[in-house]
């Protein structure tokens, strides 16, 4: 022939579709040219994933070969335009030893890859025909094409590649699912894009997201477990793809359709059989079978029993087993050390007939049950905790009491070395269980810093300085001695880190691989503690101290060293002392303030960009040239961070900055500067966040304005949101469909659009529905709200959950509700350990304590804040529900997960509490005096965690002296007052824990003589705070005193003007003043 058989065809296709399908389905000339590689066809030698016809002849490819040319074009044809008939037939077609036969059907099956079919449009088979044929599946998603990408999916299905096709179609769908879900709904096409999902899912989120959908649009035989299933295999509870999954993830995706489905049972035999595989597997690939403890299950081999019974909450079930394996691994240990005590007996009684190999076999042998000890113990302590955890949580007080017996045992054990996670994961599991001194105990062997820091945040701040080595009492005496003890060690490492002695060098990265000495280290924990217990002179003065000119940090073998002053200002971020890093971050000894600086307290401001804090000091030295440059940097400093005070004391400057941002005066300034000036073309975005939080929206529209107009999809819904941009509701819906047609758009500048703009088209989306709502269309409305639903099955868990939060905006609580369900059981259902179930539930239980207030826009008065408010039986469960999934999250994820020492605590106390209040709500509703039991428990966990829980004292104790609980009321209010005292001896000045104890004693209108000399006390170290003298004047008034009270109230009112609660309080005291007299 005189052209290339393809060429060939692809006119000839033309002719053919002519007359085979009509005018409609005519191609381009050129459509199915093959370019160099692009169009490469995988001959799928697995089996048939499409329908074929049974009756099909075997020989139907013959004519692709046959002596009559138009035979052959035509059967080309006839074989392309029947795919569902002829499958087979092309399959083997494309391996035929006939070159012209195969070539003929590798253009069908790269047609059928590509997912170009009969009604592909001309221009969009163009594009297909010279891409990959994963990139042609993206593309026909895009185009909303979903039966044709159904087809191409299929095709790839059996490949060598469907392995990287389908990851990439999974990471597609992860971003651009709610694009995908919304066209699909819109044209109809439900069903069809349930079929692709059928054969393109390949993780356990995508299952999820294909039986929800399944679900929102009534093709309930997906769950069909009987005959129709079974003759409809497409439509099965576990998606056809399966079948080329790893067995844990088939065990984990049918575990948790069954708990999605609410069957327990089943979900639970799954993971009791794929455990016991998971067991078989390991012990045979380890050869185990002479080991004392074979049979034994460790915890990581029960990995889908464990998270099914936790998130159930079959806590009974975990405390019995947990327990009884934490025994045997204990027997096992104690039999090894029965054995290695007896070998060391006979070594010692060989004496002069051990030989020297027998003794190198004998050290071998030892150490090996030595290691084999090890790994029992820390076995141990991983079932103790699980023993721990459930039992407290189904009050087996036998159970709880041996769990903390055997981990402090077990980790105590000096005979092994257990490993860091395994202790850590004991005092965790201590901790949070309000086990603190033993706790406590365990991390002062390796973290004496953390130990202080989790020490101070239970209300201990001398034993926290104690254990640091630093006396609460030689503060005043000695702090000096300690910074210079601290600023020698850090020069001596500093000058061993820069030496050419190798065995200095070697010291130096022994001692510290930071480069900062222990000691300093230490200081940096001192700042922190100090901070805590109102010692700001003694904090300030370690910062000051430590921030030299000549004082450098220098890790071993690296180039680059740091004034130890930086990290004065990393150790500062954890305090309440943003002033001090302005203060710190220029010094008198510099002409300009370092990179370093800018960027460690630009994390302070509105924006973690650093050049705004330069570019701010240019602001200020054009507006008065004669400001120094140390004032001028603190001035921008002060605006970036735009605090309450910053923007009183800078509203002037703020206003004027924006002028000099709209005159240029500003750019013009900075021009010299070729990276500032560079700054400068993208910034619209920071300067409109910071003009918003200095409070003024008007001075952000500009910029706003800006953003919009470079594309700037979230600068274009905030404008239409926040600001009306169109005027009308009609012209702000048709904003918010311009906001999503830019999302939707596959491409811009030829860049797929990243998440963060799917999802700002999702809240646009969200917005339409209020709109339509709000304007009485209730049909659009309900259509709208159908397309978020769909867009909510997405297999992303980050997406859901924020799709969750767009449906609580627009009132729809149950079904975000729904969806958060949902989004908490696929992401608890996972063999690893990670914060993300931790974010999610804490978003949920905000997002259910939302759910259930009664009005979220009204701020209640400290006075009114103590009544008990009653819930809907749906919305005690709501904040139930979510209270526990936190509760498990956290306590599930002691191990993977590694947070700040002081959330151990914290945490535990948001969780408590809440149970604790709504135990108080559940006691009032039912009338059940039984439940006073668990608020007792709970209460007394919440001294365990914090000895002063103001917290507690002030917002749920005045709740239940309402239910009859009055004695507990007071004798934790003594308690936490006898700490006070205590506490207050070896820091006077710690003014706000004295108010603090103090409001919390008026609260609840226990021991107010105590509580009032505790408030003098704090007015004494603090007379200006205005928040110390209202506690003096609200104990004076429940102590009988009104008139004194208002005295003081009137003066707080003066001296802070804006606070509403001091209104309340005055006119409270006049009217308690009068009936007095």
């Amino acid at each position: 022939m005189g052209m290339n058989i393809i060429d060939f065809l692809g006119r000839i296709e033309r002719v053919w579709r002519i007359v085979a399908t009509g005018a409609a389905f005519l191609f381009a000339a050129g459509t199915f040219v093959v370019c160099d590689g692009a169009d490469q066809v995988t001959a799928n030698t697995g089996p048939p994933s499409a329908p074929v016809n049974e009756g099909v002849d075997p020989d139907a490819s013959g004519p692709l070969g046959g002596r009559d040319f138009s035979l052959r074009r035509r059967s080309t044809l006839d074989l392309w335009l029947d795919r569902d008939r002829y499958r087979d037939a092309v399959l083997a077609a494309a391996r035929s030893e006939e070159l012209e036969t195969a070539e003929r059907a590798r253009w069908v099956l790269g047609r059928w890859q590509r997912g170009i079919l009969a009604d592909t449009p001309p221009d969009l088979a163009k594009q297909l025909a010279i891409l990959p044929p994963v990139e042609a599946i993206e593309l026909l998603l895009e185009e909303s094409r979903f039966t044709a990408a159904t087809i191409a999916m299929q095709e790839a299905t059996g490949t060598l590649e469907f392995e990287s096709v389908a990851a990439r179609v999974s990471m597609t769908l992860d971003q651009r699912f709610p694009i995908y879900a919304r066209a699909a709904v819109v044209t109809d096409q439900t069903s069809q894009l349930l079929a692709f999902l059928d054969v393109a899912c390949s993780t356990k989120e995508m299952a999820v997201c294909r039986r929800d959908w399944a679900k929102l649009f009534s093709h309930d035989d997906i769950d069909d477990d009987g005959a129709e299933a079974s003759s409809n295999p497409n439509r099965r509870r576990m998606p056809p793809a399966m079948d080329a999954w790893d067995p844990e993830l088939v065990a984990q995706t049918e575990c948790l359709l069954h708990l999605l489905d609410g069957d327990i049972e089943k979900a639970m035999d799954v993971a009791k059989r794929a455990d016991r595989e998971l067991q078989q597997r390991e012990m045979a690939a380890g050869n185990r079978g002479g080991d004392p403890v074979t049979g034994l299950l460790s915890r990581k081999q029960q990995p889908l029993v464990r998270v099914v019974r936790m998130v159930t909450s079959r806590w009974n079930a975990i405390a019995a087993a947990a327990s009884s394996s934490a025994r045997d691994f204990e027997r096992a240990a104690e039999r090894l050390h029965a054995v290695k005590d007896g070998g060391d007996k006979g070594d010692s009684n060989q004496g002069k007939e051990s030989k020297p190999d027998g003794a190198k076999r004998d050290a071998r042998h030892q150490s090996a049950n030595i290691a084999q000890i090890t790994l029992y113990r820390e076995e141990a302590v991983r079932h103790w905790s699980d023993a721990l955890i459930a039992a407290d949580r189904c009050n087996n007080d036998e159970i709880r009491a041996a769990a903390v017996e055997g981990l402090i045992t077990n980790g105590s054990d000096e005979s092994v070395s257990i490993a860091a996670d395994v202790k850590a994961l004991l005092w965790r599991t201590l901790l949070i269980h309000g086990e603190v001194d033993a706790a406590l105990d365990v991390v002062r062997e390796t973290d004496p810093s953390g130990a202080a820091v989790i020490a101070v945040d239970g209300s201990r701040a001398a034993e926290a300085l104690s254990g640091l080595g630093f006396p609460a009492d030689q503060i005043d005496t000695q702090l000096e001695s300690w910074i210079d003890a601290a600023v020698e060690a850090q020069r001596d490492l500093y000058d061993a880190a820069t030496s050419d002695d190798p065995a200095k060098l070697a010291e130096a990265a022994r001692v510290s691989e930071t480069g900062l000495a222990p000691e300093i280290e230490t200081m940096f924990t001192l700042i922190r503690l100090f901070d805590e217990v109102s010692r700001d002179d003694a904090a300030w003065r370690i910062a000051d101290r430590l921030s030299l000119e000549d004082l450098h940090a220098k890790r071993v073998n690296r180039s680059s060293e740091y004034l130890v002053r930086d990290y004065v200002l990393l150790a500062l971020l954890w305090t309440t002392h943003s002033d001090w890093m302005i203060e710190l971050g220029m010094r008198d000894w510099e002409i300009e303030p370092s990179v370093v600086s800018q960027s460690l307290i630009s994390r302070i401001a509105v924006t973690d960009e650093f050049q705004l804090l330069a570019i701010l000091s240019h602001f200020v030295e054009l507006q008065k040239p004669t400001t120094s440059a140390k004032a001028a940097f603190r001035i921008a400093c002060e605006i970036a961070r735009a605090e309450e005070q910053d923007r009183r004391r800078h509203g002037q400057r703020v206003a004027d900055l924006s002028q000099a941002l709209q005159d240029g005066s500003l750019r013009r300034k900075v021009s010299p500067d070729p990276d500032l000036e560079e700054f400068f073309e993208g910034t619209p975005r920071i300067w409109s966040d910071l003009f918003l939080a200095h409070g003024r929206p008007d001075l952000a529209e500009p910029f706003l304005e800006q953003q919009a107009a470079t594309g700037d999809l979230e600068a274009t819904f905030t404008l239409a949101k926040e600001y009306r941009l169109g005027g009308t509701i009609t012209a702000d819906f048709d904003t918010f469909e311009e906001v999503w047609g830019a999302v939707a758009s596959a491409h811009t500048d030829g860049n797929l659009r990243f998440r963060d703009d799917v999802m700002t088209g999702v809240k646009a989306v969200g917005e339409q529905f209020r709109l339509a709502r709000d304007r009485g269309d209730s049909n659009t409305a309900d259509a709208i709200l159908k397309q978020i639903q769909a867009m909510a099955c997405t297999p992303s868990t980050d997406m859901r959950q924020q799709i969750a939060d767009v449906l609580a905006d627009c009132g729809q609580w149950e079904i975000a509700d729904s969806v958060y369900q949902s989004l908490l059981m696929m992401t608890a259902i996972t063999s690893d350990e990670t914060q993300s179930l931790i974010d999610i539930a804490r978003k949920y239980q905000r997002f259910a304590v939302k759910a259930t207030a009664a009005d979220v826009s009204k701020t209640e008065s400290a006075m009114r804040a103590n009544l008990i408010k009653k819930l809907a039986p749906d919305d005690l469960d709501l904040r139930r529900r979510a209270v526990t999934w936190f509760d498990t999250a956290f306590a599930g994820t002691l191990t993977g997960v590694e947070f700040r020492p002081q959330l151990y605590l914290v945490y535990p106390r948001l969780i408590a509490r809440e149970q604790l209040e709504l135990t108080v709500i559940d006691i009032v509703q039912t009338r059940d005096e039984s439940l006073k039991e668990r608020a007792r428990g709970l209460l007394e966990r919440l001294h365990q965690l914090d000895r002063m829980d103001i917290t507690t004292a002030e917002s749920i104790l005045p709740k239940m002296q309402q239910i009859g609980m009055k004695e507990e009321v007071e004798d934790s209010i003594r308690r936490t007052l006898d700490v006070a005292d205590e506490h207050l001896k070896a820091f006077p000045a710690d003014a706000v824990t004295a108010n603090n104890i103090a409001w919390g004693a008026a609260m609840n209108n226990v021991e107010l003589p105590r509580a009032l000399n505790l408030a003098r006390h704090a007015v004494f170290f603090e007379p200006e705070s205005a928040i110390y003298r209202d506690t003096l004047a609200e104990i004076l008034a429940r102590s009988g005193n009104p008139a004194e009270a208002l005295m003081i109230e009137r003066g707080c009112l003066i001296d802070d003007p804006g606070q509403w609660h001091l209104h309340e309080q005055i006119e409270r005291f006049e009217k308690n003043s009068s009936n007095q007299r």
